[in-house]
């Protein structure tokens, strides 16, 4: 017999498998439900029916073909009337015999109880996944899931636990009561060191107000996922963990705490870590700092700088730049992109707004849609065509499976491929400068925006183009 739990645990689990689905209808013939199944957009086009107006609607269960089947009928017409019109106007078809069940979740559409199990759990566990890696130390991982728990024994802690002690922090001159923030963020020492390595962690201790909020905002932070972020994640772990152990050589060994002493040996962990862990292309910076520590004779993978330019197409031939460009906290997002002949003349560009995005992959292809669309009306033919989108040109071209939400754009950007004979490829993006300012620049934009002439471009884009013009290289660290 199920325990009460169990029932609510699969009844959210049906409810997420039916908020999180959608079907492709094989064409306007299919069997789908017209009101209740989502096949265009992401919510049933029941959703948009006023109230009133649904609750005398007749044959609500009326399938798709039977919504097309009769253009003047009832259920087409409040679609057209209430619905967004572009919802009925392009929708997915697969021109197979049957329709096709989509997981939205997963960008192949296929579904997978990993992916179920992920959507039951907390929003909360994302924090707790930035605390173990493979190649962070599990002390490190264990001390700060215990200060993020309010569960590490400084005299603060202890006393709330109804403990009486008198407190006197091992951390200051003037000494004060020992807390969580105090010992690791703003005493004396704790002040010193983080100053010391703020460069290196662009971090600062002043602004932190609340202990947990404040080691998970920094650990959960984007940008971490990168080489120089990994090395943030791990200093920053770092010197948690040996203010710690000062703290407690202070306290119970007598031993006075030390700014270089936690430094030097925070510094040297992450010279252990660079090394047994194998991590590529360590930024000069950090470089430079971690082999003051050397301790051994390991050697650690610097980041060279390589100098990048945009190049000219061959002779009678022409190049399209384009990119995307999204800004998930303002919802706002653009593309832009300029075709050049093998002069690196401008011929044409274009800047366009897009609205309603949920992530940069779709920014990117819509631009390159548009693109190679500029390209066709002009009647420019064996175009080569560069983005800085190197997931989309693997999906172009066949190397990764195509998300099924941008199956209607991608199908389209086939169609004009195969038609302008164009030849897509991925560049850096120091070499598509122009293109990602006028991506930028579409943010500012009401709607389309075309120019024929460079002479008429945004100021911020010009400079640019100038400087493409004359082969003006730039550095890629």
């Amino acid at each position: 017999m199920q325990l009460a739990a169990d029932r609510r645990l699969w009844k959210h689990a049906a409810q997420l498998i039916q908020d999180n689905h959608r079907i492709i209808s094989m064409d306007a013939k299919s069997a789908g439900y017209f009101w209740f199944d989502v096949w265009t957009g992401d919510t049933p086009l029941e959703a948009y029916i006023p109230e009133d107006k649904w609750r005398d609607m007749p044959n609500k269960i009326c399938t798709i073909q039977q919504a097309f089947s009769n253009p003047e009928g009832v259920h087409l017409q409040a679609a057209f009337l209430h619905c967004p019109i572009h919802l009925l106007a392009q929708f997915l078809i697969n021109n197979d015999d049957e329709n096709t069940w989509i997981w939205c979740p997963n960008t192949d559409g296929k579904f997978s109880t990993k992916s179920v199990w992920l959507l039951l759990q907390p929003e909360t566990s994302q924090k707790w996944a930035a605390l173990w890696s493979p190649y962070i130390p599990l002390k490190w991982s264990i001390l700060l899931w215990r200060m993020i728990q309010n569960l590490l024994p400084v005299d603060e802690t202890v006393k709330g636990k109804g403990v009486p002690l008198c407190s006197k922090c091992s951390c200051c001159s003037n000494h004060q009561e020992e807390s969580l923030i105090h010992l690791f963020f703003s005493s004396n020492i704790a002040t010193q060191v983080w100053a010391d390595l703020s460069l290196l962690l662009q971090f600062k201790n002043s602004e932190i107000s609340d202990v947990a909020d404040g080691v998970s905002s920094f650990l959960t932070h984007p940008e971490l996922t990168t080489t120089a972020g990994r090395l943030k994640r791990c200093t920053f772990m770092a010197v948690l963990w040996e203010i710690w152990c000062s703290r407690n050589r202070a306290r119970f060994q007598g031993n006075d705490m030390s700014v270089q002493h936690i430094i030097n040996r925070s510094m040297l962990s992450i010279r252990a870590i660079c090394i047994s862990a194998k991590f590529q292309k360590i930024p000069q910076s950090w470089l430079a700092t971690l082999r003051q520590y050397n301790s051994g004779n390991g050697n650690m993978n610097a980041m060279v700088p390589k100098i990048v330019r945009w190049l000219t197409p061959p002779p009678g031939r022409l190049k399209l730049n384009v990119d995307g460009a999204f800004k998930m906290t303002a919802n706002e997002a653009g593309g832009g992109g300029i075709l050049r002949d093998h002069k690196g003349n401008m011929v044409c560009a274009f800047a366009n707004p897009y609205h309603e995005l949920k992530t940069s992959l779709h920014a990117e292809a819509l631009a390159l849609r548009d693109g190679l669309l500029m390209c066709c009306s002009r009647g420019a033919h064996d175009v080569l065509v560069e983005t800085d989108s190197l997931n989309l040109v693997h999906i172009v071209t066949g190397q990764l499976p195509r998300p099924w939400d941008l199956s209607l754009i991608l199908q389209k950007v086939a169609v004009i491929t195969n038609r302008a004979k164009a030849e897509i490829t991925h560049v850096p993006r120091e070499g598509n400068k122009v293109a990602d300012c006028l991506a930028e620049f579409a943010f500012s934009c009401v709607h389309l925006n075309t120019w024929d002439s460079w002479a008429n471009l945004p100021t911020i884009v010009k400079d640019t183009y100038h400087l493409d013009k004359v082969g003006c290289p730039s550095m890629r660290p």
